[in-house]
């Protein structure tokens, strides 16, 4: 089997999605992604000429809410909910951070 996915490249995605896992984890991850990718590669085999593509498999509509201007929260009322606040501003924690 080749690797399309090495474990530095598991590791990396688990750090971006903030998912702890062992060395034990990454191994067994990282095979598991190879062998999706592997079956997926078998599909690009199947021919579909003449085939038309299939966006969705059951009719989907739109639904639409009157866009209504409401009141927000007063800002003392969302500060109080922060943890990390100044005057102002709200901080949170970044998505990418390290």
């Amino acid at each position: 089997m080749e690797e399309k996915i090495s474990k530095e490249e598991v590791k990396k995605i688990a750090k971006l999605s903030k998912i702890a896992l062992g060395e034990e984890d990454i191994e067994e991850v990282s095979k598991d992604l190879n062998r999706i990718l592997e079956y997926i590669e078998m599909l690009d085999e199947v021919d579909v000429k003449g085939v038309e593509p299939v966006y969705q498999s059951i009719k989907l509509e739109n639904v639409m809410e009157e866009d209504i201007a409401r009141d927000s929260l007063p800002i003392k009322e969302v500060l109080d909910l922060a943890n990390k606040k100044d005057l102002v501003h709200i901080q949170v924690k970044g998505v990418f951070d390290e």
